[in-house]
């Protein structure tokens, strides 16, 4: 038998699930500035101050839904030492935004696009910060644009198909991902890459430096 706790949990969840669902059909049909609180609370069946219970804003929706598309244990790390130099393996979760493409193309082709790339500054705060005490001075400033970069540029990618109605298979376009090379500046990283991972920077050849090399996968 539910206990009190259980049957107020499930109720919260099912008023969220119901504002949600509610935003995301009107995002449809109305420009995201011109949709109201009320718009939402009519939609769903709730009251307002339901409404105002779990959120403070109609962006506040949005938000929830891609924090948990982006939390940052989505993500599988593996770091390999080797000649006292680390490669750091990167596994994006690539099936998250296949399972929720048809919901993320809503918020891709929206007004609401930006608050994606608030989310995704998660992914790069964590992977940054595994290096924040291994690193210092240039180096754990240059690995911070490496990580900004090549996360940057596979959610840029990953919009776009989105947007365009994934007009190429997952598996394409993810084996894409996977195997496009860092362009590093003249000089300083070396460029390859293997398999189904793309080497996004090589660390560099000046001694003592300890930036490690990044391989971006999609399995």
């Amino acid at each position: 038998m539910r206990g009190k706790t259980g049957v107020h949990s499930e109720q919260i969840t099912q008023s969220k699930t119901w504002i949600f669902e509610a935003l995301i059909r009107l995002m449809e049909k109305k420009a995201w500035h011109k949709i109201t609180i009320s718009d939402i609370t009519k939609k769903a069946g709730v009251a307002r101050q339901t409404f105002y219970r779990h959120y403070k804003s109609k962006e506040a929706v949005i938000l929830q839904f891609l924090d948990d598309c982006f939390k940052p244990n989505h993500i599988k790390v593996n770091i390999h030492n080797e000649n006292n130099h680390d490669t750091l393996m990167v596994v994006l979760p690539w099936q998250q935004f296949v399972r929720n493409a048809v919901i993320m193309k809503k918020i891709f082709t929206s007004e609401a696009e930006s608050l994606i790339y608030i989310c995704a500054k998660k992914w790069e705060d964590y992977l940054i910060d595994l290096y924040k005490d291994k690193l210092s001075g240039e180096d754990k400033l240059l690995f911070s644009y490496m990580i900004k970069y090549a996360n940057g540029g596979a959610l840029r990618v990953i919009c776009d198909w989105i947007k365009n109605d994934m007009p190429i298979s997952a598996k394409k376009i993810g084996s894409l991902l996977a195997n496009l090379p860092f362009v590093p500046p003249t000089g300083l990283y070396k460029s390859n890459t293997s398999g189904r991972c793309a080497e996004f920077g090589i660390p560099f050849e000046k001694p003592g430096s300890r930036i490690p090399k990044i391989i971006l996968c999609t399995k």
